[in-house]
């Protein structure tokens, strides 16, 4: 009578066990997976892009599941007041989290969405400005093993835009740890932003940095490059998404542009 007492306690907690790991291992997937909701700033509207490259417009409707949100505004607008709020997911920024100006990106979440539930994405200072109102479908999952759900804040070092990793760019120190996250984004409107620390970047020191891409454009693209080298395409024209990638700098100064065209946005890397 014992020896079932215990074999029946040992099933329950290793069925207790395995339950917990289950839950553990999917809610780690869901925020690796989860799609992210890139917003873009212009001097008087917001747009929205999905990571995978649907455009999020009022009327749009998406899987529910984890969502990051990643907010850019290069000063287009100086004084926002960003406001996304619904069933899982309230935010209220003026995109100033330390107190030192605006910070570019500026993330949010990871947030889990509701099915059959609405949302709004809208900024309080705009005054009659846009406001996306989208909604979540009652089955389906934001959550995706594919390149297209990969969260630029997720981990991953693969690309999500379709794009060839970048030539040169990421050789050499592959041992250091990286000096911090440097994102470089083009929204909509075809603007190009390299950010650090929350800010445009216009100095950098020598060294590795993990790089977020993040395009929104269907028509600009991503290029990175220094001196005579023929740039890096981070981003294609027609591709659109995140990615997490590396980026090895060497002292001199380096460019990044939005088309192969031009006009060029530079800036100086140092050596300590």
């Amino acid at each position: 009578m014992r020896d079932a007492i215990r074999i029946a306690r040992g099933s329950l907690f290793a069925a207790a066990l395995a339950s917990l790991c289950f839950c553990a291992s999917g809610s780690a997937a869901s925020r690796a997976n989860g799609l992210t909701i890139n917003v873009f700033y212009t001097s008087n509207s917001l747009q929205a892009t999905l990571s995978n490259g649907t455009v999020l417009s009022s009327g749009t409707v998406v899987p529910p599941g984890p969502y990051s949100v990643v907010v850019y505004d290069a000063g287009d607008d100086p004084n926002p007041q960003f406001m996304m709020n619904g069933p899982g997911a309230s935010v209220s920024s003026d995109l100033n989290p330390s107190g030192m100006g605006l910070e570019i990106p500026t993330t949010f979440g990871p947030f889990v969405l509701q099915p059959s539930s609405s949302y709004a994405i809208f900024d309080a200072n705009m005054e009659g400005g846009p406001h996306i109102a989208f909604s979540t479908s009652a089955t389906g999952s934001s959550a995706s093993s594919g390149p297209g759900g990969t969260s630029p804040l997720g981990g991953s070092s693969s690309t999500s835009n379709g794009s060839p990793a970048p030539s040169g760019s990421s050789s050499g120190s592959h041992g250091a740890k990286p000096l911090g996250t440097v994102a470089l984004s083009v929204g909509p409107n075809g603007k190009a932003i390299l950010a650090f620390g929350g800010k445009p970047v216009k100095t950098l020191s020598a060294g590795k940095y993990s790089l977020i891409v993040g395009d929104s454009s269907r028509k600009a693209a991503l290029l990175i490059g220094h001196g005579t080298v023929h740039p890096s395409t981070l981003s294609s024209a027609a591709a659109v998404g995140t990615s997490l990638r590396t980026l090895n700098l060497t002292a001199g100064r380096w460019f990044y542009e939005a088309s192969a065209r031009g006009p060029k946005i530079y800036f100086k890397v140092t050596t300590k």
